[in-house]
């Protein structure tokens, strides 16, 4: 076996997986232009991903890969009828020194083995000669989660690229996460951390993303200033919050955030990154202080609940707010909080009090 040589100072050495099918059509849900430029340029964001983190390291993809299915399609959701064939950013990949791996699709429900092949491609390659120093999975499927964990039991450093509502405990096993919101920011050529992610861009959400990748994994991150007063809610408001990673919104704030949503969506065609900046803009206004990363959490909520803001009608403040309230009763549930009607009951009450019953379904 050949020596590995001494990491240079400064230097990461990284390898980076793509589920190209998972990230596309979560994007093309939500942004279209991020979509397009996830597909058509790779090299770009690959860049711009180095400077997210450990920003002063140079950082080599030593390993490049991305998984498709050949033969994949999605409807594209602004032009109706409209097929987007993923073999059609083949090319951008290949070019951008991707190794591009066809997963075709093995069964009738159209699920391809891009799963299995990724993970077992990393395991392969922390038996190599060459020590990866990072690992950068783009996708949104939880059922990596194991995978992760094998990382960080290995001390390499995770990264994780999603474009669609994960696991808590899938988030919480990365060392980098970048969302649906900062993927976008990261595609189209914004910063993906211009505020703290989590809850309504709060402290909390700092100290949850602020290691450095320089050995020191659990070092402290900087603050700046006094920790944000954090509102006052019920118990099991709090629990919900704490297990579901849901903003910590009071409940006169709440319907205010639903109806500038409605705003947004009578008066705008739907992109992601714009209708956060544009509600937390008209929030402020208005004396209510409420960050991009809640407001995106609700809008990707409310979407997962089945109540996109891209819907033709727009959605109304109240049918954003019940999505919302469905999906974070799922997501809850998934974490292993399961709620009875009454506390879903209680927890209307402080989403939205003219949610009606029949919009009420048990976790």
């Amino acid at each position: 076996m050949v020596d590995t040589p001494p990491v240079e100072p400064g230097r990461i050495r990284a390898a980076v997986f793509v589920d190209f099918d998972n990230v596309f059509s979560g994007l093309l849900d939500l942004d279209s232009r991020a979509a397009l430029a996830f597909a058509q340029e790779p090299q770009v964001w690959l860049k711009r991903l180095a400077a997210v983190n450990a920003p002063d390291s140079r950082r080599s993809y030593l390993v490049r890969r991305c998984y498709i299915n050949p033969a994949g399609w999605r409807l594209h959701p602004a032009l109706g009828s409209e097929r987007v064939f993923f073999s059609r950013y083949r090319p951008f990949f290949t070019k951008a020194g991707f190794e591009v791996v066809d997963c075709p699709s093995l069964t009738h429900r159209h699920k391809n083995a891009a799963d299995i092949r990724i993970c077992l491609d990393v395991i392969d390659t922390l038996s190599a000669d060459t020590r990866y120093d990072e690992y950068v999975i783009a996708s949104g499927d939880s059922d990596f989660t194991p995978l992760l964990q094998r990382l960080r039991a290995a001390d390499r450093w995770v990264t994780v690229i999603a474009s669609s509502q994960t696991a808590v405990a899938y988030e919480s096993v990365a060392d980098l996460f970048l969302d649906e919101q900062e993927v976008i920011e990261l595609m189209v050529g914004g910063s993906p951390r211009d505020e703290p992610r989590g809850a309504a861009g709060t402290a909390d959400a700092a100290l949850a993303n602020g290691r450095e990748m320089d050995g020191a994994r659990d070092a402290p991150p900087h603050l700046e200033g006094p920790r944000p007063t954090r509102p006052a809610l019920p118990e099991l408001v709090e629990r919900i919050c704490k297990v579901a990673d849901v903003p910590r919104i009071d409940t006169v704030t709440w319907p205010r955030v639903f109806d500038t949503l409605d705003a947004y969506g009578t008066s705008h065609e739907f992109k992601l990154g714009e209708c956060t900046r544009w509600v937390r803009d008209e929030l402020g206004a208005a004396g209510v202080d409420v960050g991009r990363a809640g407001i995106g959490f609700v809008v990707r909520g409310a979407m997962y609940g089945g109540c996109p803001l891209s819907r033709v009608p727009p959605p109304s403040a109240i049918e954003i707010a019940s999505a919302f309230l469905d999906n974070t009763v799922k997501r809850a549930g998934a974490a292993g909080l399961h709620l009875t009607l009454e506390e879903i009951r209680d927890s209307r009450d402080w989403i939205h009090r003219d949610i009606t019953d029949d919009h009420l379904e048990p976790g």
